[in-house]
């Protein structure tokens, strides 16, 4: 958020959207082993950083980098009329389109065991936020695997010197704790207590 929020707005931007769903990520962690069901808001407080993330590294200076490739080209030539007449829309591309844009792009570099698993990720996410009647069950062994890979490409995204840049040195220092915080608690989880979150 940023320093001028009054008590009457809250305001938010991409990159503080991303340190918010890690902080969010970072309080859930530790009650997973306790509690199953804190499984959904992992899966989607990961999710959340890691789209978030590729819509920073995506942005590029003009800021419609991540939207689908027709509404690229709408927004462009809406800026070339100097913003007049209606907004196009800003609809995001697809969460595995993403993905490949930043790494055609350069700013991610995803193994292939990375990769299945954030896609895999995004394919839980989705079912968790579009919600229908019904119950999951999902292997427990390969959840915690999801969520680190969600913490590198989320770390990966936002150190690049593309988004960096616009990072204060305590986000870089929080975002940098995270994929070496999930793995730790992914770890500890037979444990019976585990560790706060550092960020």
């Amino acid at each position: 958020m940023h320093d001028d929020d009054s008590a009457d707005y809250v305001r938010f931007d991409q990159r503080s959207d991303v340190v918010a769903s890690l902080d969010l990520l970072g309080s859930i962690l530790p009650m997973l082993k306790q509690n199953a069901g804190q499984w959904k808001w992992a899966i989607i407080a990961a999710h959340s950083s890691v789209q978030g993330a590729l819509v920073c590294a995506l942005a590029n200076t003009h800021g419609w980098g991540a939207f689908l490739k027709k509404n690229q080209k709408k927004y462009s030539e809406w800026a070339d009329a100097d913003f007049v007449g209606p907004q196009p829309s800003d609809w995001l591309a697809e969460f595995p389109t993403l993905l490949d844009w930043a790494t055609e792009q350069g700013a991610l570099s995803l193994p292939e065991p990375d990769k299945r698993a954030l896609l895999r990720l995004n394919e839980y996410r989705t079912g968790f936020v579009h919600f229908k009647p019904g119950g999951w069950s999902i292997e427990a062994a390969g959840l915690p695997l999801l969520l680190e890979a969600a913490a590198r490409a989320t770390c990966d995204l936002m150190l690049h010197d593309r988004v960096r840049i616009h990072l204060s040195d305590e986000e870089i220092a929080k975002i940098q704790t995270v994929p070496d915080f999930v793995t730790s608690q992914n770890k500890r989880s037979a444990q019976p207590e585990i560790a706060a979150p550092p960020f």
